[in-house]
């Protein structure tokens, strides 16, 4: 089964490759706001002030490293950088130069991003 995360994708699969695929789309629940709890509060303080979220892979085809160097210059907002950080040289060279907040699809903030 051949998986596509948007209509226009599964139609380009069609097309230059003959190949049927389902809709699996992306996103998430922004619409409401979250109740968040002291201790979450506590436990990711970035909560309290204006930050940006980035979920990506750890390869190097999506630049992680430009977006480390960026936030490097442009330190308006925080950012949280969610990621597999040991899956490859690549990835665990830039976690090991960067301080990372522990989340990784952590439930109760799942709803925050």
């Amino acid at each position: 089964m051949n998986i596509a995360d948007n209509e226009l994708y599964k139609l380009s699969l069609l097309r230059n490759f003959g190949v049927t695929s389902v809709v699996i789309k992306y996103g998430g629940d922004q619409t409401q706001k979250p109740y968040i709890t002291s201790e979450l509060y506590e436990k990711y303080p970035y909560l309290n002030s204006k930050y940006a979220v980035s979920v990506a892979r750890a390869q190097i085809d999506n630049n992680l490293h430009l977006v480390l160097e960026a936030f490097e210059k442009f330190n308006n907002y925080k950012l949280v950088l969610i990621s597999n950080w040991d899956i490859s040289s690549y990835s665990r060279k830039l976690y090991q130069n960067i301080r990372i907040v522990p989340i990784l699809y952590f439930n109760p903030l799942s709803t925050i991003l």
